[in-house]
Formats: structure tokens, C-alpha cells, sequence
């Protein structure tokens, strides 16, 4: 009988201190509305937990809340590299996938916010693009600048021993 009274404490000790550790998740600081905040060095591993829920779990509505939370992580503030493009093809996967949940205002706001960011990604890129090619044709015109005065040094160089 004691024997079964210590196991019976044991048992319970040993549920208490499991539940306690799995309260104190290394990974999350505190609960969000959205999603629990991660520390930023977590953000990887959050997504790539995701992931691969996305990628196995049988259930649709699952996947599409899978969906869902890598569009939160991939624009989280906390993110040290968040990836805009990604969420709004995450986003439009889920939609897809719940198009009930896609009606909602919160997410047709987080779809038109979004593709803007796409918009002036892309405007970004082009720009980036154009001053690439000005910076080429920059130093093209300052090298033709530059042997031009050579030129004109040596033509003021002939000038001077016709004299």
C-alpha cells in the first residue's frame, strides 16, 4: 500500500513539473491576439514548424490555418526577415482554401496591404534596375570624358613641339 501511495505522488509530481515545462516554452514571450509573439531567432523554426504541418496534416481546414499563420509570421514586426511576397501568396492560398475566412475585413485588409507591398516591391526592383544601368552609363560617359582630356592633352602636346 505505501508503495502504491508513492507512486500515486510520483505520477502526480511528475505531471505537475511536465505541464509547468510545457508552459514555459522557450520559444513564445507571451500570447498575441494574432499569433503568440516569438522571440526574432525563433521565427525560422516557428515557420519552419508550420510548415510542415502545412505539408502533412491531412485535414483542409488545418492547412488553412497553416497558411494563415505563416502569413502572420512571415509580417510579424518581430521578424527579423520578414518576407512580404511569401505571406501574400500565403494569404491567397488560404483564401483559396477557406474562402469564408477570406471574406472577413481583417484579412481583405491584410490582402490589400499586401499586394501594395508588392506593388512598391516590384516598383523597388525596377528602380534598382534603372540605377544600375544610369551607374553604367555614368562611368561610361565619365571614362569617353576622360579620354577626351587625354586626347586634348596630347593635341595641345603636338601643337606645342609644331611650333
Amino acid at each position: 500500500m505505501p508503495t502504491l501511495i508513492k507512486l500515486f505522488v510520483f505520477l502526480f509530481i511528475w505531471v505537475m513539473i511536465a505541464n509547468c515545462a510545457r508552459m514555459r516554452s522557450p520559444l513564445i514571450e507571451k500570447d498575441s491576439v494574432f499569433y503568440p509573439v516569438l522571440y526574432p531567432q525563433y521565427f525560422p523554426k516557428e515557420i519552419a514548424r508550420v510548415e510542415k504541418i502545412l505539408k502533412y496534416h491531412p485535414d483542409p481546414s488545418i492547412r488553412a490555418m497553416a497558411h494563415l499563420q505563416l502569413v502572420l509570421l512571415n509580417t510579424n514586426y518581430r521578424n527579423p526577415n520578414p518576407d512580404y511576397i511569401r505571406a501574400l501568396e500565403e494569404l491567397k492560398a488560404y483564401i483559396a482554401l477557406d474562402p469564408d475566412g477570406g471574406k472577413t475585413e481583417e484579412v481583405q485588409n491584410l490582402l490589400a496591404l499586401l499586394r501594395e507591398i508588392e506593388k512598391v516591391v516590384k516598383e523597388n526592383e525596377e528602380m534598382k534596375g534603372n540605377i544600375r544601368l544610369l551607374t553604367e552609363q555614368n562611368q561610361q560617359i565619365k571614362k569617353t570624358i576622360q579620354d577626351l582630356k587625354d586626347l586634348e592633352l596630347q593635341i595641345e602636346e603636338k601643337r606645342r613641339k609644331n611650333r
